[in-house]
């Protein structure tokens, strides 16, 4: 669709800056003290991975890349809302 940007990338190509934005990613949450779910935006090049920006409130609809990200792995993205509100209950 016009407008609209396109995700993608092969575990091949992401490999080498998997381990390192994930270790960027468990800093920022345990450091803002988050809990539950956030998204953190992420600039990547073949020097850098940069934290752009956190949302404590993300966007979540059909068109999200969490949400697209869910879709592939087969987690229906209830199950994810279920989960999170169960525990916050529990």
């Amino acid at each position: 669709k016009p407008g609209r940007a396109t995700l993608s990338s092969s575990p091949e190509a992401t490999a080498p800056f998997a381990k390192k934005t994930e270790a960027i990613a468990r800093d920022a949450f345990g450091e803002l003290g988050a809990h539950g779910m956030i998204t953190l935006d992420f600039r990547v090049d073949d020097s850098h991975t940069e934290l752009l920006e956190a949302n404590a409130i993300p966007t979540f609809t059909k068109l999200t890349p969490l949400y697209q990200q869910l879709k592939a792995a087969g987690v229906h993205p209830t199950h994810l809302l279920d989960g999170m509100i169960r525990k916050t209950l529990a």
